[in-house]
């Protein structure tokens, strides 16, 4: 599901994601659109995925990984056209809680 052809966009348009890799995955096209429409696009990160899995078998620690999946990060935001990512490095075992709720898809401001 994306954003319908002819909608007038406006923003700006902040992005707030659990791990790494999860602006791709559940928002990629919408934020490249976003940004290639001329809008102040940014994404937030809460962790840096040290706790996941290492899919390439090329990191050996926790801290590794975690540079890894930093690295990914930054081109993805790249990539998609949109600036660097804040990261705010809360531990990767936690699940990301806002209100007693605890969250596993981005959330969403636009004023």
């Amino acid at each position: 599901m994306g954003l319908p052809t002819g909608l007038a966009l406006r923003g700006p348009v902040l992005g707030i994601f659990p791990h790494p890799d999860d602006e791709a995955y559940a928002a990629g096209g919408t934020l490249a659109r976003c940004a290639a429409e001329g809008l102040d696009v940014r994404v937030v990160c809460a962790t840096r995925g040290e706790a996941g899995d290492d899919h390439t078998s090329s990191t050996s620690s926790p801290a590794e990984l975690a540079a890894l999946r930093t690295r990914e990060l930054r081109g993805a935001c790249a990539a998609l056209g949109i600036g660097q990512p804040v990261q705010l490095d809360l531990p990767d075992e936690i699940p990301l809680v806002i209100q007693d709720r605890a969250y596993t898809s981005p959330i969403w401001y636009t004023p």
